[in-house]
């Protein structure tokens, strides 16, 4: 007979906190009762005599512990943005801090759902970040072990903004808009429309080309 005692307790239980766990449940359930026999479990009385009352007041009052998000992982990465999400329970929102990684200062967004996306990112850089569970009555956790993600890279584009200053007779400085992936550039010239091109690989904008001949369009 006790077994369907029990159950329409838990039943009560759930009714006025839905959000219980059933591991919560059971807690409340065993902490509700009038302890009989040996003191604490025993093998005759169980945990003790059900108190319907006492059960449902401690679930009404229950505070769910505020767990530590775990589980964080980074998905639909791009150049700029990336998907990240964890797995917790019993928060009212969580917090989410990232920043790049080396570096000390953190940007701090929240979230009513286990992900979010985070945007406005760098391209080809390492973020580290971090979640932090709010609950309601509970305060905060602690924030989770630290995870990773780096954004793509670009495409290795055509260098625009081809821009020429400071021509002297024999020289001429050239700039370009830098490219984020480019590890280095190939700066060619050549004499008119027709004569062969020269060649010259530079790491960085602007460069200045010398031993041009004077009064010679390029």
């Amino acid at each position: 007979m006790s077994t369907p005692m029990v159950a329409g307790l838990a039943a009560l239980i759930f009714d006025v906190r839905p959000a219980l766990t059933n591991v919560e449940a059971r807690t409340i359930l065993q902490q509700s009762v009038f302890d009989l026999g040996t003191t604490g479990w025993d093998e005759y009385y169980g945990y003790g005599m059900i108190c319907g009352w006492c059960a449902v007041y401690n679930a009404q009052h229950y505070v769910i512990p505020c767990n530590t998000p775990t589980g964080l992982t980074a998905t639909s990465i791009t150049t700029t943005s990336a998907l990240v999400s964890w797995t917790s329970t019993g928060a009212a929102s969580y917090n989410i801090q990232y920043r790049v990684h080396g570096t000390t200062s953190w940007t701090t967004v929240t979230s009513a759902t286990t992900s979010i996306t985070l945007s406005s990112l760098t391209p080809a850089t390492e973020y580290d970040y971090q979640v932090q569970s709010v609950c309601t009555g509970a305060g905060t956790s602690s924030y989770s072990t630290t995870s990773n993600f780096t954004t793509l890279a670009p495409a290795c584009t055509i260098p625009t903004g081809l821009s020429v200053y400071g021509i002297t007779s024999t020289s001429a400085i050239v700039s370009w808009s830098s490219v984020i992936t480019a590890a280095s550039y190939n700066v060619r010239y050549r004499v008119g429309s027709s004569g062969s091109w020269t060649t010259h690989t530079y790491t960085s904008s602007p460069q200045t080309i010398t031993g041009l001949t004077s009064n010679t369009t390029y």
